[in-house]
């Protein structure tokens, strides 16, 4: 489990990336239109206690460098991809593994 903060309009700009994201067949295409994200989330700090999360991050791909998330938001969240940089601006620096 992923402890994160929420932030609004990355929110909205992920969903509407993700839609695209599922459409996608030019991933050399795709990793490059997340350049301009990586570089503007670099020093970002979204950290508002208020909108504290948790999430679970259920995959990684290195030829894109993002993370799969998961949260408990709805079937459209079942599963989102998000980048490092994003992940980074937005996490609480907390991670737990839960064994079975």
């Amino acid at each position: 489990m992923w402890a994160c903060y929420v932030d609004k309009d990355m929110e909205k700009d992920l969903r509407k990336r993700n839609l695209e994201r599922k459409k996608t067949t030019d991933w050399v295409a795709h990793t490059k239109s997340l350049e301009p994200i990586r570089k503007e989330m670099k020093n970002q700090n979204f950290h508002d206690p208020e909108t504290g999360h948790l999430r679970m991050i259920i995959g990684y791909n290195a030829r894109t460098d993002e993370l799969a998330i998961s949260d408990s938001c709805g079937e459209w969240a079942a599963e989102r991809w998000i980048t490092v940089e994003e992940a980074m601006a937005i996490t609480q620096n907390d991670l737990a593994i839960i064994k079975w």
